[in-house]
């Protein structure tokens, strides 16, 4: 199909859309539970609500305070973390192994990887890694599995005793973040060192983060992610969580403490190692149905493969389980989907019908009767303007053999919101 024809539909319905009323900062990382026999985990919270484990772990637990990262991927719906010396990449969904690696480490015996970031756009992944008074970015390319360094640079920390022990991008404003800490001092103190993201390893400022609003001062700092759709910063400790925002910022260092989260209930003695922002996944609404003359495909089911990220270049809409050698039509419409829909065909339509964009369609292909599969990319523009904004996806099947009139199957809906 036609990219031209998929991004004109998707421009279409995506200016016709209203943004939705979502809730942000919701973010997922590695950590482990010293005070516990539990293994680490993947865990997830709502910023400032009760957060619970995910997936656990392959990797041990960090042998030092500063080792450790986590970056969401929305290619796969996976976390890639480090314990300092491995990187794997495990999928939220299904909890299983997607990819791992050996860290890159350039700075010699003593170091460890102690941050991660991904950046959909450009298919790279950040990896930070420190020594007390150095640091070293290397960047791989994760287009594949195993992923490659494609580069490498070196980074001087504010003291000899000052570690980086987090990374984050700002796609948004074309800068990459470092906090650096003293570990184990009673008084860290914390900075966050900024670069330009064409030039990640030249400091063009920098800014501390002291404090975690009232609650007690923030210890040295673990993890650190970046919300481009809410431009806010998330600085954790382990436990407690900063916040800070560039939303009116007028140099890169222009940050301003917003909030604070103390210890997540639920989480026992689980601390972060590292953290990122974990976009809205696609909803499904209604059913799929087969009508007369079309083979009885029960589980024919549309999904999504990833998440419909600001800049996700490889996000795209998947049919599966559907009557073989058929064709067919995706739909997107401005919106959230209806929960009850329009009757038609065999079953129910959930998208509006206003904006209703209808796709070309495309061939189903398979070898048996029932496990047809057809795949439509939607790679979602790298646009900050479309931060909240809701689509609704739902699919027509035609079943071969064409006849007049048509045995017509419809596909579930699909919720969409651009994070």
């Amino acid at each position: 199909m036609s990219k031209f024809l998929v991004g004109v539909a998707v421009a279409t319905a995506l200016a016709a859309s209203s943004h939705a009323q979502v809730t942000r900062g919701r973010l997922i990382g590695f950590a482990s539970d010293s005070a516990s026999t539990l293994p680490p985990h993947i865990l997830q919270q709502a910023v400032c609500n009760p957060g619970n484990r995910v997936c656990p772990s392959p990797l041990p637990a960090p042998a030092v305070a500063y080792a450790g990262g986590a970056a969401y991927s929305a290619f796969n719906r996976s976390v890639w973390h480090t314990q300092g010396t491995r990187i794997v990449e495990t999928g939220v969904d299904s909890c299983q192994l997607v990819c791992a690696v050996a860290a890159n480490l350039v700075l010699g015996p003593g170091s460890v990887a102690t941050g991660l970031e991904v950046c959909e756009s450009r298919y790279e992944m950040l990896q930070l890694e420190s020594v007390p008074g150095a640091a070293a970015l290397s960047t791989w390319h994760i287009r594949s599995c195993p992923p490659a360094v494609i580069g490498a640079c070196r980074i001087q920390l504010p003291s000899p005793q000052h570690v980086a022990g987090a990374v984050a991008l700002d796609e948004r404003h074309g800068l990459v973040l470092y906090a650096t800490s003293i570990f184990g001092a009673v008084l860290p103190a914390n900075q966050v060192l900024v670069a330009r993201d064409t030039d990640p390893c030249t400091i063009v400022c920098r800014f501390d983060a002291p404090g975690c609003g009232n609650l007690a001062r923030l210890g040295a700092i673990t993890g650190m992610a970046y919300d481009a759709c809410d431009q806010l910063l998330y600085l954790t400790d382990g436990s407690q969580t900063a916040i800070y925002s560039n939303r009116v910022g007028t140099t890169p260092c222009d940050f301003q403490a917003v909030g604070c989260c103390g210890r997540s209930p639920g989480l026992g003695g689980f601390v972060w190692h590292g953290l990122d922002v974990e976009p809205r996944h696609p909803l499904a609404v209604g059913a799929s149905c087969v009508g007369r003359g079309c083979p009885n495909c029960a589980a024919m089911a549309l999904s999504a493969a990833g998440d419909p990220a600001v800049g996700n270049p490889r996000f795209a809409i998947e049919l599966s389980n559907a009557p073989t050698n058929g064709f067919f039509q995706l739909g997107l419409a401005a919106g959230p989907c209806r929960p009850v829909g329009l009757p038609i065909f065999c079953g129910s339509w959930h998208t509006d019908l206003a904006t209703l964009v209808l796709l070309p369609f495309v061939s189903i292909s398979g070898n048996a009767i029932c496990d047809g599969a057809a795949t439509i990319g939607l790679p979602i523009p790298k646009d900050y303007a479309l931060c909240g904004a809701a689509l609704c996806a739902q699919g027509i099947v035609i079943c071969a053999p064409v006849s007049l009139p048509p045995a017509v199957g419809l596909t579930n809906a699909l919720e969409l919101v651009i994070d």
